[in-house]
């Protein structure tokens, strides 16, 4: 069963500029808050900042903000009809990229288990040592279970960057909510798709009344 793209980061940024620039932006956020004088933090930002600008495309500004909730009445069905593919089928996704915005390798993540951790090494060829993976959206909700129920809090647990004819980042909370990002211009196509697609839309509240237990 082998249906991911192992991909660099630098194939990612060249592939996407929706991720060449959401990338750079998040880091930029991030990076923000550390002291390049002091020594400890200095340090992170050599090891995990690796992309502070768009390095292949135009700047673009990505301000549209977005938290997504799915009900379900246990984990089970939640895994079974997240209709994440149906809400990339409506934005027109072509090319779907697993990604920390950090500069980490799909080694360094925490997996609830070694179960679910040499899942995603099976099927990415038997290596964890990889940046990012690319895959068809319809095959989404196999991989991204995986990412789930981590020991990962203190930041999202993976991000998807999902390029297409509307472009749009889901970050995978601590609640099992996707934080969203996307232009401005394309509020309306975005939130329209997954009201559509069955999830519920609003803001960071909605990690307050719903998470995936």
């Amino acid at each position: 069963m082998k249906f991911l793209n192992r991909q660099t980061r630098a194939q990612v940024f060249k592939l996407s500029p929706f991720a060449d620039n959401f990338i750079a932006q998040m880091q930029q956020s991030f990076a923000s808050e550390l002291d390049v004088n002091n020594k400890a933090e200095s340090a992170l930002l050599s090891k995990y900042y690796d992309h502070q600008k768009p390095s292949c495309h135009q700047a673009m500004i990505i301000e549209g903000h977005a938290v997504m909730a799915f009900i379900a009445a246990n984990r089970e069905t939640y895994f079974t009809d997240l209709p994440l593919p149906v809400f990339f089928s409506k934005l027109e996704t072509e090319q779907l990229f697993f990604i920390d915005f950090l500069d980490t390798s799909m080694s360094d993540f925490p997996f609830e288990n070694f179960r679910k951790r040499n899942t995603l090494k099976k099927m990415l060829g038997g290596s964890l040592a990889v940046d990012a993976f690319s895959l068809n959206a319809i095959d989404v909700v196999k991989v991204l279970e995986l990412f789930y129920f981590s020991r990962r809090y203190e930041r999202s647990a993976i991000t998807m960057i999902a390029d297409g004819r509307v472009p749009v980042a889901l970050r995978l909370c601590r609640d099992g909510n996707f934080h969203i990002n996307y232009l401005a211009e394309y509020e309306s196509k975005v939130r329209d798709a997954a009201v559509d697609a069955g999830f519920i839309v609003g803001d960071i509240d909605l990690c307050w009344n719903y998470k995936v237990e």
